[in-house]
């Protein structure tokens, strides 16, 4: 219902990631703290906390980056980025520097039209579901969706279209700890779901989040309550709401809290991802490479993009690939 024009010829792909879905153990920050680890293995070295705010080139070929705090590190081989593409070429690179077709398809790339609104739980122990009581196996499901019909769905869709968070609340939720404890505290569980919204708000605009977003919570919260038996104070030990707006600023390609880090759209999906008339991981600096979400096959942990780009970047540097065998 939430997706855009032509993409039931990518639906497929994601039918396939569903039925075989995977966790890091501890959480996905150990899924990051692994190829950190693997790349120092490697003789590399990941610095974080800091923010690029230039990429270096010269005569149309990257040179290297500049941090905002104005270290500045020269690349040997090529620079390769994972941030959203507004970003890399609109403001790393600058449009000064840009032929106006192309500044015309970055202008163009935009995000999906519904955004993830995030609240997380600890808890004493799980939810417990009504409806266990004619299927026991729903209390032992890592993910429930709670939503009553697509009639649910369809207003839903009218309101985000409207700005107005959704009114009849209807979403994901997802209990980790049934499947890994080592993510809470010995005989703790911890629960989050995922609401359907909108970025920017009718009344206020997105920065009206900050304002708004635990009244919402609220919301979904009383939805949430109508189909369990312990969703209660005593049970609920904290609880943290993350807008559209709060994922936006936690990271910087999920613009406008896009989990997908642009929309699947027919005109943004496979070899158009996220531009046409460059070969797929490629841009019109030379040297500078496309990795991440915004490039083909899209978000997700799949690990595809990387590869994908890591097979384009070893191919245009004549670099033999390691991973494969001779």
């Amino acid at each position: 219902l939430f997706m855009g024009m032509g993409t039931g010829a990518f639906l497929p792909i994601m039918l396939s990631e569903m039925g075989s879905l995977r966790m890091a153990k501890g959480g996905s920050i150990n899924l990051a703290r692994a190829m950190q680890r693997a790349i120092e293995e490697h003789g590399g070295t990941v610095l974080s906390g800091c923010h690029v705010g230039r990429i270096l080139h010269e005569n149309g070929r990257a040179t290297g980056v500049e941090l905002q705090d104005g270290r500045t590190f020269e690349a040997r081989q090529a620079v390769i980025s994972n941030v959203e593409p507004k970003q890399v070429f609109l403001e790393m690179i600058g449009r000064e520097h840009l032929e106006p077709g192309f500044i015309g398809q970055v202008e163009r790339w935009r995000s999906t039209k519904t955004k993830i609104f995030t609240t997380h739980f600890a808890f004493n122990e799980p939810l417990h579901w009504k409806a266990a009581e004619r299927n026991p196996d729903v209390d032992r499901s890592m993910m429930v969706f709670v939503c009553e019909n697509t009639a649910v769905l369809r207003r839903q869709e009218a309101d985000i279209m409207e700005g107005i968070p959704p009114r009849d609340p209807g979403f994901l939720y997802c209990a980790p700890t049934l499947y890994d404890p080592s993510q809470a505290p010995p005989g703790k569980h911890t629960g989050f779901f995922w609401q359907y919204s909108c970025y920017d708000l009718a009344d206020g605009g997105a920065q009206n989040w900050d304002a708004v977003k635990e009244v919402y919570a609220d919301t979904c919260c009383d939805h949430l309550a109508n189909y369990t038996t312990n969703f209660t104070s005593e049970n609920i030990l904290a609880r943290h709401v993350d807008s559209p707006l709060d994922i936006e600023r936690r990271n910087i390609s999920m613009f406008e809290g896009d989990m997908q880090s642009g929309a699947c759209d027919q005109d943004q999906v496979g070899i158009f991802r996220p531009f046409h008339g460059y070969p797929p991981y490629h841009t019109p600096i030379e040297r500078l490479f496309l990795c991440g979400p915004s490039t083909h096959p899209r978000g997700g942990v799949s690990a595809a993009p990387g590869f994908n780009a890591a097979n384009a970047v070893v191919e245009a540097l004549g670099v033999q690939k390691w991973w494969q065998r001779a």
